[in-house]
């Protein structure tokens, strides 16, 4: 994964974090795993904002990023995430990484397309 965000960064793809857990453990886990990254918007579950798949969330995201929907590329490990790209208008990348299985992500992006 740091090698992936990395390559990004170097590239000047602009990244960010949009989770659903408490918006302070996020800062403490991409403190802690990712020290290096220069990610332009991290958030996690806010108060005055609905979680996913509310497209909310998202929309604030690609906002902050200056990208229009439309050209976001929104990569999740989570079944709500391809759900909430598709509320959002966005391109939406299920990824196997600890949630869910390959065949369980495809099911996920072939049911909001």
């Amino acid at each position: 994964v740091q090698e992936m965000l990395s390559a990004l960064q170097e590239r000047g793809i602009a990244l960010a974090i949009f989770s659903n857990k408490p918006h302070k453990d996020v800062l403490n886990v991409v403190k802690h795993f990712f020290p290096t990254v220069d990610f332009k918007d991290v958030r996690g579950q806010m108060p005055d904002v609905p979680v996913k798949p509310d497209p909310a969330g998202a929309l604030a995201v690609a906002e902050v990023l200056g990208v229009k929907p439309e050209e976001f590329l929104y990569l999740g490990d989570m079944a709500v995430d391809p759900i909430c790209a598709a509320n959002a208008g966005m391109h939406g990348v299920a990824v196997s990484m600890t949630c869910l299985t390959i065949a369980e992500s495809t099911k996920m992006l072939t049911s909001v397309q």
